[in-house]
């Protein structure tokens, strides 16, 4: 089978929806509560234990098969990440959270002003006013912001087209 990574991504999302759908009837059908005055067997669900357990491990292989797929994928394709820049998307998985961090970083120093009232504490009795200093330059951390900002953006950008448009195959009959 012929997929996307986004194909690829809903098959598992079905397939886990199923597996759930499963083992919660397994869960509710595979005990019953029978009164005293009932014969059991006249209240006995119907469940088939061999059947539910064949129908998870078939949902369990597949997954393991679209998963595995998806992970050669995202290892050997190359998605182009800057004007001068490649990488593959696995790594460019790694570099996501690592890029988030950085924008939030420099966010954060690029919002400080070059002086500020230091919290002196409602419990400080020290007459002096004190003031807390930047000591590095704001322009240059907002520059860097900025930076990571798009860095973060072109590399979404390229994971969205390659998620979308790069095929790869699934041997799901394994």
């Amino acid at each position: 089978m012929i997929t996307t990574s986004d194909g690829a991504n809903k098959m598992l999302k079905q397939l886990e929806e199923e597996k759930t759908l499963l083992l919660k009837s397994m869960n509710e059908l595979s005990t019953y509560v029978a009164a005293t005055t009932e014969d059991p067997k006249e209240v006995k669900p119907d469940f088939n234990f061999e059947k539910t357990i064949s129908s998870i491990e078939v949902i369990d292989k597949k997954i393991i098969a679209i998963r595995h797929a998806k992970s050669v994928f995202n290892n050997t394709t190359i998605i182009k990440t800057s004007d001068d820049g490649n990488m593959t998307i696995g790594e460019a998985l790694v570099k996501m959270p690592i890029l988030k961090k950085r924008v939030e970083l420099f966010k954060g120093l690029a919002s400080n002003q070059p002086k500020a009232r230091a919290n002196s504490g409602l419990l400080n009795r020290n007459p002096v006013i004190e003031y807390k200093y930047t000591n590095y330059d704001i322009s240059h951390a907002d520059q860097k912001y900025h930076e990571a900002q798009r860095e973060l953006m072109m590399l979404q950008q390229a994971l969205n087209v390659a998620n979308a448009t790069e095929t790869f195959e699934i041997d799901i009959e394994r």
